[in-house]
């Protein structure tokens, strides 16, 4: 091959314009349609009769096109190999102008038809114009008679065991990626996307390769598990993840086997939420030997980047474990390379294992993650000031007191300004006890870190010390510091939302423009604090809050105990703690015992805020405008106190739309209320939609559950009609206005417009 390639210098044939198209008109109206949904570099082709090739390749612009019709001289083949299979280009020469290109898997009918008649046909087409056909005919070469051997030599298939595993898809945009090559700076924004996703994704099997290769090298195919109880019980409690340990330590297991098993239960919520559970467990307990809990964790990591699971780098899954069965539907976020602008070439380097849970809830195919190294460089020197062994505590005592002490919720999606290094906001999402928040800085690119008040858990975000050699794994350290100090700050923000009285001494509002990726009318309200939040006081905070342990108080986890029966409102409690109650028990939820002045302690907590107290006060208190949630929230505790109930858990509406949902318990008939109060202008009217989708979700809740709309407008028709067949109650604007003077806490001119 090489004598031949040196005599040639490559394949390549001069182009001949064929007298008449040599496939039918409905065969090229068919590859014209195709052809739109082609990539750049991809075209479309066909067998003519004869057997012979033909090809449609993609005019890079207008300019290219026009060349193409009148000044395309020959066409040059080559291949390309990498790890995961070989192409083959076909690049049309046009003096001056870059070459449209087709590129083909060498394993293709495409190559084996070039290979065996030696011969061509190509038309290059823009928008829906197309060129003349050119015949490229590698048998009759006018300088070099063995040109067709040359060719051969080109294609030649070549057989599985060269590449780390097949995969065509892969193959193509990993070249594409190449940006050595001219064809790389002509990719349009969508194909650029795709090829960066497949830098990571090769870049993510490369791990796992090695990782398989580690396990073979040191011994560790005799067994994955570190004990005998967890031998024992995985094949029992997780079964499936149980089979992939064992192909995992199995001599004969292919990285590309292992990636297949994985990769079949995606489609199973069953079998994701058993492979989910076993992986975070490893991590929690000793399950699996060290060095196996990674290679399981980053083998289905390394199947959610697959070609079929994002589509070649078109939309971004995500895990949804929000359910009672513990099953983990993978779900997906269709991703809008044209809204995400120039920030679509490098989406995928902003991909991160950490942000798989529930991120589709917050975040739409506009939004962009932020870049990670630039941030690592912008945190360096962002620090505690104290033990991180001090700030995990202090974390800790913040979501208990969020816990403990809550009367309030954070609107959907409400903006903090933190401005900390390059991260301008925080944005905030309750889902079931968890807070979903969305670090973002002034271009609206996201960082999330999940804080769970229910339970106490939180997940530090992965920051590594940005040095030089960052790309050198042995030297990667990771900046442990600035992750827990962005914990502590969404622990310190969640806390104050949830618990201070007088929220307004804390935060004032300010109207903002609605950013690209915005779902709802939260964002278009800034929350600003009255402190800036760096360098953090852990030793004031424990001082004046977490300080206090003279009474020997101590916090109770939340526990089954045995009773006659559950009221209503443990049986929710449980719901919303994960518990299930069996027949002769009651729920208690989570609380502090053991402190001899309960009351006084809560009072002196909802009177202080946490981020006062870690954090310095600005040296000019920001202006704005009162925040309507605030006192909506008062007044939506007023109306119902009013009416006889007692509120057990509320959060703010998840479809964002200025509303917030509440349980509450009716103490004299035992009952639950699921309440949902919106916070609507006069002139917007609850609709039907709203009363069918309360009454819809009553099915969750403890038997006997009713339904209750709450709204500071009014109500259609249809849906007045709507709640009296649903059982559902309806309180309107005035109801709630009179209900509210009542109590003596609604003001006669608050119209919530702020």
């Amino acid at each position: 091959m090489e004598d031949i390639l040196e005599r040639v210098s490559g394949p390549s044939a001069p182009l001949i314009k064929c007298p008449r198209p040599p496939i039918g008109e409905g065969e090229i109206t068919a590859l014209m349609h195709n052809l739109q949904d082609e990539s750049t570099f991809r075209g479309v082709w066909t067998l003519a009769d004869n057997g012979s090739p033909v090809a449609i390749l993609h005019a890079l612009d207008e300019k290219n096109f026009r060349a193409a019709r009148t000044s395309m001289t020959g066409v040059l083949v080559w291949n390309w190999p990498t790890h995961f299979g070989k192409l083959l280009s076909f690049a049309l020469v046009i003096p001056g102008e870059h070459s449209p290109r087709i590129f083909v898997p060498d394993d293709s009918a495409l190559a084996r038809a070039v290979s065996e008649c030696g011969r061509i046909a190509f038309a290059v087409s823009y928008g829906k114009q197309l060129s003349p056909f050119y015949l490229a005919d590698f048998t009759k070469h006018p300088e070099h008679p063995d040109m067709l051997e040359a060719l051969r030599a080109v294609l030649r298939f070549e057989n599985d065991e060269h590449f780390l595993f097949r995969d065509n898809e892969l193959s193509f945009w990993l070249l594409m990626y190449n940006n050595k090559m001219h064809w790389n700076a002509d990719l349009p924004l969508k194909d650029a996307m795709r090829a960066r996703w497949a830098y990571n994704y090769a870049s993510v099997i490369k791990t796992v390769n090695s990782e398989l290769l580690d396990v073979r090298a040191h011994g560790l195919l005799n067994d994955a598990y570190a004990n005998d109880d967890a031998r024992a019980n995985a094949p029992v409690v997780m079964p499936f993840f149980d089979e992939v340990m064992r192909a995992i330590i199995s001599p004969s297991t292919t990285t590309a086997d292992a990636l297949k098993m994985v990769s079949s239960a995606i489609p199973d919520p069953a079998k994701m939420g058993d492979l989910v559970s076993g992986i975070f467990t490893s991590f929690k307990k000793e399950v699996l030997t060290d060095q196996l809990k990674w290679v399981v964790r980053d083998l289905l990591w390394a199947s959610l980047w697959s070609p079929a699971v994002t589509k070649s780098g078109l939309r971004r899954p995500w895990f949804d474990g929000r359910n009672e069965s513990g099953d983990v539907a993978v779900r997906y976020i269709d991703l809008d390379p044209t809204a995400l602008g120039e920030d679509a070439r490098w989406y995928w380097a902003g991909f991160e294992f950490q942000e798989l849970f529930d991120i589709g809830n917050v975040i739409t195919g506009k939004d962009v993650p932020i870049p990670r190294i630039p941030l690592y460089q912008q945190l360096a020197d962002l620090k505690l000031e104290c033990t991180e062994a001090e700030a995990a505590d202090a974390i800790s005592e913040l979501l208990a007191e969020a816990r403990e002490n809550r009367q309030w919720s954070a609107p959907w999606g409400a903006r903090v300004q933190i401005d900390v290094g390059a991260l301008k906001y925080l944005d905030i999402y309750e889902i079931e006890g968890e807070f979903i928040a969305l670090f973002r800085g002034l271009h609206e690119r996201f960082m999330m870190v999940p804080v769970n008040v229910s339970s106490g858990n939180y997940s530090p975000p992965f920051i590594l010390k940005a040095e030089e050699d960052i790309e050198d794994k042995e030297k990667i350290e990771e900046n442990t510091q600035a992750a827990l100090a962005l914990v502590l700050i969404v622990a310190s923000v969640v806390r104050d939302f949830l618990v201070v009285e007088d929220r307004q001494s804390q935060f004032v509002a300010r109207p903002a423009k609605l950013p690209r990726c915005a779902t709802n009318q939260a964002l278009s309200i800034i929350y600003l604090p009255r402190v800036r939040y760096l360098h953090p006081n852990i030793g004031a905070f424990n001082k004046a809050l977490a300080g206090d342990t003279h009474h020997a108080a101590h916090d109770v986890n939340p526990h089954l105990r045995k009773a006659e029966k559950a009221s209503a409102a443990q049986m929710l409690l449980a719901m919303r703690y994960g518990f299930s109650v069996p027949r002769g028990y009651t729920f208690v939820r989570p609380h502090r015992r053991g402190d001899a002045v309960a009351q006084e302690r809560q009072r002196l907590y909802r009177s202080r805020s946490a981020s006062a107290i870690l954090y310095r006060a600005l040296a000019k208190a920001p202006s704005g405008s009162r925040p309507a949630w605030f006192d909506f929230e008062k007044d939506v505790a007023a109306v119902l106190s009013q009416m006889g109930l007692r509120i057990i858990h509320q959060a703010a509406s998840r479809n964002g739309d200025g509303g917030v949902d509440i349980y509450a318990h009716d103490e004299a008939e035992d009952r639950v209320w699921a309440v949902q109060c919106k916070c609507y202008a006069s002139a917007q009217k609850v609709g039907p939609d709203v009363v069918r989708e309360l009454a819809g979700s009553l099915h969750r809740y403890p038997e006997g559950t009713r339904g209750m709309i709450v709204t500071t407008s009014s109500f259609t028709a249809g849906a007045l009609e709507e709640a009296a067949v649903l059982n559902i109650k309806t309180i309107d604007g005035l109801q709630f206005i009179a209900l509210g003077k009542k109590a003596g806490k609604i003001a006669e001119s608050n119209s919530y417009s702020a």
